[in-house]
C-alpha cells in the first residue's frame, strides 16, 4: 500500500491535513460543475456516446472520492433490479 510519508515531509502532511474552508467550497463548486457540463455536453450533442461517457466519468469520480461507500450505492442497486423486474405492473395500472 502505498504511504504519504515516503512522498511527503511531515510539514507537508500536516499543512495537507488542515481543513480550509476554501477548498471544501472549490470541492462542491467542482463537483457540481462536473454534473451541470454532464448535462450540458449530452444536451449539445445528444448520442449514446456522450451520455455513456458523462454517466461513465461521474461514476469514475465518484468511485474516487467515496471509495468504499460505493458499495452501499451497488447493494442498493443489485437488490433493486430484480425486484423491478419481478415485481410487474400492479392491477389496474393503465395498459395501453
Amino acid at each position: 500500500m502505498f504511504q504519504a510519508r515516503s512522498v511527503f515531509s511531515d510539514d507537508e502532511l500536516l499543512m495537507l491535513k488542515r481543513k480550509s474552508q476554501w477548498r471544501a467550497a472549490w470541492m462542491i463548486f467542482h463537483a457540481w460543475a462536473v454534473i451541470f457540463g454532464a448535462m450540458a455536453l449530452f444536451v449539445w450533442w445528444p448520442n449514446p456516446l456522450t451520455f455513456i461517457a458523462a454517466c461513465g466519468y461521474m461514476l469514475y469520480a465518484s468511485v474516487v472520492y467515496a471509495r468504499a461507500l460505493c458499495l452501499l450505492g451497488i447493494v442498493a442497486l443489485l437488490v433493486g433490479i430484480p425486484l423491478f423486474l419481478i415485481g410487474g405492473r400492479k392491477a389496474g395500472a393503465d395498459s395501453r
